[in-house]
């Protein structure tokens, strides 16, 4: 937790920010937001883990599919209009895996996006406007 004064410096000059060091940019905001940047880093964790979770996953059912068409030669015996079936999976069964993770990733992100929406506005409270 950041303790910060309010007051105004005297005569002008900050003397924290004269006396940072060189690394440390001179114009950083203040940390009005805190507890929204609190909230944003817990969502772009969030997401990034949705993220990790669906290309981990793909790249599982990917390899599965393709494992299960080179280790079973009946599937080479099939033939859909003169084409093998593996040959035919291969060309156009991937696509519905495809939409199927893009599905399930922008509803899982949207609902994120929800929760930590939901978290920053209760976190902040409710406005009475400055009634007493």
């Amino acid at each position: 937790m950041r303790v910060r004064s309010t007051d105004p410096p005297p005569g002008g000059t900050d003397p924290a920010r004269a006396a940072a060091p060189s690394g440390t940019p001179p114009d950083r905001p203040d940390d009005a937001d805190d507890g929204a940047s609190h909230y944003t880093r817990g969502l772009v964790r969030a997401q990034l883990r949705l993220g990790l979770a669906c290309v981990v996953s793909f790249l599982a059912v990917v390899a599965l599919l393709t494992l299960t068409m080179s280790a079973v030669p009946a599937l080479d015996q099939v033939v859909v209009l003169g084409v093998p079936l593996p040959w035919l999976v291969h060309a156009y069964g991937f696509y519905p895996v495809i939409v199927a993770f893009g599905v399930v990733f922008a509803v899982a992100a949207a609902r994120n996006e929800r929760r930590y929406a939901a978290l920053a506005d209760g976190a902040a409270g409710p406005d009475d406007g400055g009634a007493p």
